[in-house]
């Protein structure tokens, strides 16, 4: 009687994370981007139609921020084009999916990596995934997406590396 107590209780407190992990989620990519994302986006069409291609087109194309933020920008930028050309709010919602599924996919990542000595049971690791997925995703919509936001998810999956 007591194990399924445990067990109902675990079932209950994963059923609340994953409610407020969709929640976070909604909200994280219904929020508006800030006006420096024009930026971002008007950089990465430039090295779109530069006359240079591949790495060297990020490279060459003027930006101040690290090559790792060069390719997560321009990649969202690839994937977003295929389904709209306009940074308007359609374009916006499609560019922060495709954002949101990228990162998450890091933390996964990050999450699965950590070795079974630290984390043994799927349980956990799932609760950890969701807990830190809402945490990161529930910051003031000025940062979404910014550089040192991106670098947060590769500095997680530093750690269990």
């Amino acid at each position: 009687m007591e194990n399924q107590q445990k067990i109902m209780k675990k079932k209950i407190l994963l059923l609340f994370f994953i409610i407020i992990w969709l929640l976070s989620s909604i909200s994280f990519i219904q929020t508006h981007l800030t006006n420096d994302f024009f930026v971002f986006w008007g950089w990465a069409k430039q090295v779109s139609l530069s006359d240079e291609s591949g790495l060297s087109a990020l490279i060459s194309t003027w930006e101040i921020k690290g090559l790792l933020s060069r390719l997560f920008y321009y990649d969202l930028y690839s994937i977003t084009t295929l389904f709209t050309d306009k940074f308007d709010l359609i374009g916006q919602c499609i560019y922060k999916t495709i954002a949101y599924i990228q990162l998450n996919l890091i933390l996964l990542i990050a999450i699965i990596a950590i070795p079974q000595q630290y984390i043994k049971d799927t349980y956990t690791k799932i609760v950890t995934f969701l807990v830190c997925s809402i945490l990161l995703m529930d910051i003031h919509f000025s940062s979404h997406l910014q550089p040192e936001y991106i670098a947060t998810y590769f500095i997680i999956l530093s750690f269990t590396l």
